[in-house]
């Protein structure tokens, strides 16, 4: 996760790991907040944010979706 700048050899930086350990329980309550408001733009049940397959063949879709009106424009 949280490299810093290396400390020398033989020893450690107390207060960058500690800063990142109590950071990184944060960082995962907002990217599940975000999946969340991802999931909600895109009209998809929160399940889906679990399946990166999914999430990709949908994507895709709406790729291809988009592809094809913007085409169909010109």
């Amino acid at each position: 996760m949280f490299r810093g700048i290396p400390a020398p050899e033989g020893k450690k930086h107390p207060k960058i790991v500690a800063a990142a350990g109590d950071f990184a329980p944060r960082l995962e309550t907002l990217h599940r907040a975000l999946d969340r408001a991802a999931c909600d733009a895109y009209g998809w049940e929160y399940a889906v944010i679990n399946d990166e397959e999914e999430i990709l063949r949908r994507l895709l879709a709406l790729n291809l979706a988009r592809a094809g009106h913007l085409n169909a424009e010109n």
